[in-house]
């Protein structure tokens, strides 16, 4: 064949052969990416404070049933972006650097122990709230659709 033969020939496996797999959900990868968080919080866990630890452990417990709830309900993409840079961002990066500290500022209850709690402790006050702040979007939005029904239907005179 030549190269113009080539150029008009289908090819046996046709677009689908090319196409871009389909991106996994929100929900699929918040919960890999939790996954790969707590990983990572239990390798460091020796080098960690029993509190930082905990702290660690209580944002994957406050994350595990959000992620579980948008499996079925969509949220809005600010929050699935926060959820996100807190498992992927914002928890491992302090991690990695309290981890950088010289041994002597890692010790429990030490300058870097204190401030790793301080950015923790603040993330996890976060998660505690974010399953509030999805169900008051999810009002919210249904406020807004009332207004939006109403506007619509809404009779001269009535």
């Amino acid at each position: 064949m030549s190269w113009f033969d080539n150029l008009f020939a289908r090819q046996p496996d046709g677009l689908a052969a090319t196409a871009a797999p389909l991106p996994a959900s929100f929900a699929e990868q918040a919960t890999a990416s939790l996954e790969r968080f707590q990983v990572s919080s239990r390798r460091a866990a020796a080098s960690l404070s029993p509190a930082a630890y905990s702290s660690l452990r209580r944002i994957a417990d406050h994350l595990r049933p959000v992620i579980a709830h948008a499996q079925e309900n969509p949220i809005l993409p600010e929050r699935e972006a926060e959820i996100m840079a807190i498992i992927t961002d914002y928890a491992p990066t302090s991690v990695e650097l309290f981890l950088r500290l010289p041994a002597h500022e890692r010790l429990d209850e030490g300058r870097g122990d204190r401030m790793l709690q301080e950015q923790l402790v603040k993330v996890e006050s976060a998660t505690k709230t974010m399953a509030t702040r999805i169900e008051d979007d999810s009002f919210t939005a249904l406020a807004a659709q009332a207004i939006f029904i109403d506007m619509k239907y809404r009779h001269p005179g009535s």
